[in-house]
């Protein structure tokens, strides 16, 4: 019955975090588009819209994974993992822009969201909150 229930929570809260991270995509695509045309540089469109996206999915997945200690630490963790998120963000996308000319930059962030989001749940889960 136990483990019935902490599937079922699991499950929950997995479906949250889903939701959170939804929302947070379509804050991080639409700042990115409207940043690529207004600067037309990549690495600062995807930048700032990154943090935008992180900063709405701290906030709302402290919630989610129902905890309110260790802020500085959790923020410290989320930070770390952030910078690594940009960092390979920005070099995927810079690459699969170079390798694949005909794709427009907007769809090659399409993809990356998803791939980011799926690992970042475990670590989410596991190591920061």
């Amino acid at each position: 019955m136990k483990i019935i229930l902490l599937k079922k929570s699991l499950i929950k809260q997995f479906l949250r975090y889903i939701l959170i991270g939804l929302t947070a995509a379509v804050i991080e695509y639409i700042s990115f588009s409207l940043l690529l045309f207004i600067s037309n540089s990549k690495i600062l469109s995807i930048s700032i819209s990154m943090l935008l996206g992180a900063v709405f999915s701290f906030i709302f997945n402290r919630i989610n994974f129902n905890t309110n200690k260790y802020i500085i630490k959790q923020i410290f963790r989320y930070l770390t993992l952030f910078i690594f998120n940009i960092l390979l963000s920005n070099i995927l996308l810079v690459y699969l822009s170079e390798i694949f000319i005909f794709i427009n930059p907007r769809y090659i962030k399409l993809f990356l969201i998803p791939v980011i989001a799926l690992w970042n749940f475990l670590i989410c889960k596991y190591f920061i909150f």
